[in-house]
């Protein structure tokens, strides 16, 4: 296996942080995070990646990197330098400082936010000194992780709006004290920012409405195939499911799956639904699933292209915010999606051939009939990739400097 590779001074283009271990994970921030990093690789561009490492205890240790992590990451991505910084005491205590102070003083964000406390975060502190052009942040609430900004210019990949996710996980009302709080840190930082990337249409919008400083612009999920492919059509074989879930065992996901399959079983649908990934392992899952016999829980399923090739098409009855990469992943495995509300609420218009309502009259119709939408999900998915290859985002990437020749997208 290939050692991760040494650091080189000065080679610092642009800097990628992300506060957590994002590899081997299957969590849609962590395919994020890998999609952006292929992205720019696939560009040519020069790319240190920053993350940290936390106590071992405690619930951000849970997402530590280990040995396996950083060769894995060598690996995929042997051009780009990886920088871990290792924990300290003071870590806890200087972001929950910044926390304060950005919430009470949201205008002077920008200012609080470069102050660094020395001693802390040395190799931070190296890439600082190496005067990174770029600072490329994943989630706009980790910025208050690192000790001070780099780079001339900033960008925060807003992979979700956090203060309305958490109040969808929360429960409560947007005037809840809490969730005004949450709003007011937020958009503080969103607006120190240089530049905004949206994945979701419907919080583009919404980020438009409420934030003035920053360009924001919509930069949608894409899976990389590593071709110049967006979809990757399954060979014809007979299907061995109706219906398709993937999943991790994430709140919404286990929330929505449960509620889908409640009324599913009752409502008595003859289809085969399966269900892959680690929601299956979640005991209220299993435990409805097993009171039917056309639910089958597969796990991990290591190769997808098959999985859909078995599979009519998918399900994604989850709510939360962003893009739903579920759904984005269907599409280019050319299944189409039956979809909650909710869950449509990032997508670009022009969907509605390709993402259909998720209830039982549309799914048993469909069902019923020998409808193939393979070409509907090209053909939507191509508006994406004219999003992903013409913004002020790649604007921006084609001044800053590259380490070799840019390669097709």
């Amino acid at each position: 296996m290939r050692k991760p590779r040494p650091i080189s001074e000065g080679a610092e283009g642009i800097i990628f942080a992300h506060a957590y271990n994002f590899v081997g994970k299957a969590e849609g921030s962590a395919n994020r995070a890998l999609q952006l990093l292929r992205f720019l690789q696939r560009r040519g561009h020069r790319v240190t990646v920053y993350s940290k490492n936390y106590r071992s205890g405690s619930k951000a240790g849970k997402n530590n990197w280990r040995a396996i992590d950083e060769v894995s990451f060598a690996e995929q991505f042997p051009e780009f330098n990886l920088r871990i910084e290792a924990w300290s005491v003071l870590d806890e205590p200087l972001r929950l400082c910044k926390n304060l102070l950005i919430t009470c003083f949201p205008k002077l964000t920008k200012r609080l936010l470069k102050i660094r406390v020395p001693g802390v975060a040395p190799k931070w502190k190296q890439i600082k000194d190496n005067k990174p052009r770029l600072l490329i942040v994943s989630y706009a609430h980790t910025v208050t992780y690192f000790n001070g900004l780099v780079g001339k210019e900033w960008i925060i990949d807003q992979i979700d709006i956090e203060f309305i996710l958490n109040r969808r996980v929360s429960g409560r009302p947007t005037y809840h004290l809490s969730v005004l709080l949450r709003a007011r840190r937020e958009l503080g930082i969103l607006e120190a920012s240089t530049m905004v990337l949206s994945n979701s249409y419907a919080e583009w919008l919404i980020d438009r409405s409420l934030v003035d400083r920053p360009k924001l612009v919509l930069f949608p999920y894409l899976n990389d195939f590593g071709d110049d492919s967006v979809v990757r059509k399954p060979p014809v074989c007979d299907f061995a499911y109706d219906l398709l879930f993937v999943g991790t065992k994430h709140h919404f996901n286990v929330v929505g799956l449960c509620e889908f399959l409640t009324e599913f079983i009752a409502a008595g649908v003859n289809c085969r639904l399966a269900i892959a990934g680690s929601v299956g392992d979640a005991e209220i899952v299993k435990s409805i699933a097993s009171t039917t016999s056309c639910v089958f829980i597969l796990g991990y399923v290591d190769n997808l292209h098959e999985l859909y090739s078995r599979s009519r098409a998918s399900i994604c009855p989850v709510s939360g915010g962003g893009t739903k990469t579920k759904i984005i992943e269907s599409l280019q495995y050319a299944r189409p999606v039956f979809a909650s509300l909710q869950a449509c609420e990032g997508l670009i218009p022009g969907f509605e051939t390709c993402v259909l309502p998720l209830d039982q009259r549309t799914v048993r119709s469909f069902l019923e009939s020998s409808d193939d939408r393979s070409d509907d999900c090209e053909r939507y998915l191509e508006i994406y990739t004219k999003y992903l290859q013409n913004n002020e985002f790649v604007d921006l990437l084609d001044r800053v400097e590259r380490s070799s020749a840019p390669r097709d997208l």
